[in-house]
């Protein structure tokens, strides 16, 4: 059986080893690395108008469909007037058709 002085021996070894091989691996990729050459940059992005732009199109859809639906269910329920009066007579005398009293 291996005494406590052994494993700590070989801990050690293993370490080493490491870090043996890390130092090399390390070293090859310094050496060969080189500035890389320089990359072509990208021409600045034009700019797209709004009413091109897919995403915003798609966004404002759906606001629009939010918001139709949002006026849908506020509408309060409209009941029918039972005391309207019908016939001719059905406007009071003193509104015209645009709800403004009629001038005396």
């Amino acid at each position: 059986m291996p005494t406590l002085g052994d494993v700590g021996k070989v801990l050690f070894v293993v370490l080493l080893f490491g870090a043996v091989v890390y130092a090399f691996f390390w070293y090859l990729e310094r050496r060969g690395h080189r500035p890389s050459p320089a990359r072509p940059t990208a021409a600045p992005r034009r700019v797209v108008a709004p009413d091109d732009d897919e995403d915003f199109l798609r966004e404002l859809e759906r606001r629009r469909r939010k918001a139709a639906r949002e006026r849908k269910t506020d509408k309060p329920e409209t009941k029918p007037r039972e005391n309207r009066p019908k016939g001719k007579g059905s406007k009071p005398e003193e509104q015209n058709d645009k709800g403004r009293q009629k001038p005396e």
